[in-house]
């Protein structure tokens, strides 16, 4: 994981949305991570839905970012400072 966490606490996770090249073109986060990822109405971006609830949802949440084409999901406990957390959609 990008940061350490404690047991019971869990990685917040966001979607840069000026990064998104969207769910219809990509998806590959609905994919590995669906109970957490969705597309945003009526842009098609990715974005978070619902942080994640247990280690194995972090954890997809986790593969999701490392496999985005475009290096847009971020675990913003770490990375809101990098890309503007104006940009990011919850």
């Amino acid at each position: 994981f990008p940061v350490t966490i404690r047991p019971g606490e869990f990685n917040v996770w966001v979607v840069n949305g000026a990064r998104c090249i969207g769910v219809d073109v990509c998806g590959l986060c609905i994919n590995k991570a669906p109970e957490n990822f969705s597309a945003a109405v009526p842009t098609l971006q990715a974005r978070v839905h619902r942080q994640p609830l247990t280690a194995v949802e972090d954890e997809n949440c986790f593969q999701a970012s490392q496999v985005c084409p475009a290096d847009c999901i971020q675990n913003g406990t770490t990375d809101e400072r990098a890309c503007g957390a104006s940009e990011f959609h919850f």
